[in-house]
C-alpha cells in the first residue's frame, strides 16, 4: 500500500499543487504602514475635535451679548475654521489686548 501511495504522489503534476503563501518583507511593512496611517488619521481627528470645542467655547463666550442666531452662525464658522479662529483669538484678543465684552 505504501508503494501505491508513493506512485500516486510521484504522478501528480506540479500544476495541481497549490503554492505555499508566505508573507514577504514588503507585505509585512505594508501592514505596519497601514496601521501607522490609521494612528495618524485618528490622532488628527482627535486634535481637530479638541480645537473645534475650544474655538466654539471661545466664540460663544465672547459673543454672549449678541443675538442667538448670530452666535450660532459664528460658532459654526469657528468650528469649521477652528485653527484660524484660535490664531485670531490669540493675536487679536490676547496679544493686542482687546478683551471680550463678556
Amino acid at each position: 500500500m505504501s508503494k501505491s501511495n508513493n506512485r500516486d504522489i510521484e504522478n501528480i503534476e506540479p500544476s495541481f499543487i497549490a503554492p505555499i503563501k508566505q508573507n514577504t518583507i514588503q507585505e509585512v511593512n505594508k501592514d505596519s504602514k497601514n496601521m501607522w496611517h490609521w494612528v495618524q488619521v485618528s490622532s488628527a481627528c482627535v486634535i481637530k475635535i479638541i480645537l473645534s470645542i475650544i474655538a466654539a467655547s471661545l466664540v460663544w463666550k465672547c459673543n454672549s451679548d449678541e443675538n442667538i442666531i448670530f452666535r450660532i452662525v459664528l460658532t459654526i464658522l469657528a468650528i469649521m475654521f477652528s485653527e484660524i479662529y484660535i490664531l485670531y483669538y490669540a493675536i487679536y484678543r490676547v496679544y493686542m489686548g482687546n478683551k471680550c465684552a463678556a
